[in-house]
């Protein structure tokens, strides 16, 4: 895409006076963030914690965004240098997760729908274990990286438009993809809806309130996250959207080390940034959630 950084290119929702969540109007500001010369905000509600963009970019502006920063690598403020290069990684640790599924839930297989799926790669491991498949992301060339790479059903689409024509699935799955519904009370009731009785959400979320950000106060201070979870809003979310939430741990993460400059916001030498490592991500959390 030909925009410049100096280009305004998002457009907004209105303003909202209260939490999207709990609907309070205790509203506080939260943090401001410049990208591609459009400024955002968030907000903070005093009563549930949530924090949200407010206003909120709109589905073309947010895509804009996506696009203009090449948001999975080519660009120097893309989110990954080169997101595929580093599948081998997350495959390995998407079969770490299955194990802690099968361990604590006993499904092993069944229908499993992935959300915001990237390039597949928890959808392949998931495969290879016997699930049935489905994967829904709205980014045409990672969609074209999991048919092609992977063998993948992979849906073009978002949470919001998905249609499963009736579809239950034993599993939703979504790493990664705690901040970026358009709505998160609406797009985890949506997600309660797919399951069969008693189906499963497995998932992480970052804690916005942990207080590693005093260390490192850009985590997950991003252009994409419409909102953030604390342990607070996390548990209303769930109860409000029909989930009982039964296990929930730290989890260990497999990333490279450019990677996680780029959540915390430190510079490393370039050299380094390919080298894989396990950290015990102490903020980000794995959460097992049963449909009520």
């Amino acid at each position: 895409m030909a925009t410049m950084p100096g280009t305004r290119i998002a457009r907004f929702r209105d303003i909202r006076a209260a939490c999207p969540l709990c609907g309070s109007t205790t509203l506080s500001h939260e943090f401001n963030l410049n990208f591609y010369a459009t400024g955002l905000s968030w907000d903070r509600c005093k009563s549930c914690s949530l924090v949200f963009q407010n206003p909120q970019l709109s589905t073309q502006g947010l895509r804009g965004l996506y696009k203009a920063s090449s948001y999975f690598g080519g660009s120097a403020l893309s989110a990954y240098d080169d997101y595929v290069a580093n599948d081998p990684g997350r495959i390995a640790q998407s079969y770490r997760r299955l194990d802690l599924i099968r361990s604590r839930t006993g499904i092993s297989g069944g229908a499993l729908l992935d959300i915001g799926s990237a390039s597949g790669f928890f959808g392949y491991a998931a495969k290879q274990r016997g699930f049935d498949v489905t994967c829904v992301e709205p980014d045409d060339a990672m969609c074209a990286v999991g048919r092609s790479k992977y063998d993948l059903d992979m849906r073009t689409d978002t949470l919001e438009t998905f249609d499963p024509k009736g579809r239950l699935y034993d599993i939703v799955t979504l790493w990664g993809t705690d901040s970026h519904f358009e709505n998160a009370l609406e797009g985890f009731r949506k997600i309660n809806s797919m399951l069969k009785p008693s189906g499963i959400l497995a998932m992480n979320y970052q804690n916005f309130d942990h207080p590693i950000r005093v260390v490192f106060p850009g985590i997950k201070q991003s252009f994409s996250a419409s909102y953030n979870l604390s342990a607070k809003s996390m548990k209303m979310l769930m109860d409000k959207s029909g989930f009982a939430i039964r296990w929930s741990r730290t989890e260990w993460q497999q990333a490279t080390l450019g990677h996680i400059a780029h959540i915390t916001k430190i510079r490393i030498p370039q050299r380094m940034k390919e080298i894989q490592v396990r950290v015990y991500a102490i903020s980000f959390n794995v959460v097992l959630a049963e449909r009520k």
